[in-house]
Order: structure tokens, then C-alpha cells, then sequence
């Protein structure tokens, strides 16, 4: 099992991330939109469901007082933990 950013991913996992860092950017947003398609509910009750919920979210964050991380700090953060992810794989 492999840990990234405090989440523990499978073999499975880690193989097929490892093999889309190979993919161009157009493929990685098309395999991305398939993944978040076979996320979407397949029947109208499951999709009514998923709609209040995501309303609900959508409002709860609305109302959150905490402004965020700006989209640069939050980069930064990423990109940082990211080249520790590959430094770690790489043996450095």
C-alpha cells in the first residue's frame, strides 16, 4: 500500500496512476471524465438523491465563514507533495 497526502492507495491504484502520468494531457482529461461519469447514479431516484446532496454541499460551503486557500497556496501545496511522491518512488 502506498500513502499520498494521508491516503492509503492500492497496488491497483498506484499501477494505473503510475501508468497515466504516461498519457497526454487530452487523455488524461478524457479517462477523467469517464471516471467521474461511472461515478454519476444510474437511475432517476439515485439521481434525485445525488442532486439534494450536492445542493446541500454546495450550500453548506456557501455558508462556510472561512475564506479558503487561494488557488495558488493550494498549487503550491499540491505541487509540493507531489514532487515528494516522486521523490520517495525514485529513491532520493
Amino acid at each position: 500500500m502506498h500513502h499520498i497526502a494521508g491516503v492509503t492507495s492500492s497496488a491497483r491504484i498506484v499501477r494505473i496512476l503510475e501508468l497515466a502520468t504516461e498519457l497526454s494531457r487530452e487523455e488524461k482529461e478524457e479517462v477523467a471524465a469517464e471516471l467521474l461519469a461511472s461515478l454519476e447514479p444510474d437511475d432517476e431516484l439515485a439521481a434525485e438523491a445525488w442532486n439534494v446532496a450536492w445542493r446541500d454541499e454546495l450550500q453548506r460551503r456557501m455558508a462556510d465563514p472561512s475564506p479558503g486557500v487561494a488557488w495558488e497556496e493550494a498549487r503550491a501545496q499540491l505541487d509540493a507533495r507531489l514532487a515528494a511522491v516522486r521523490a520517495e518512488r525514485s529513491g532520493r
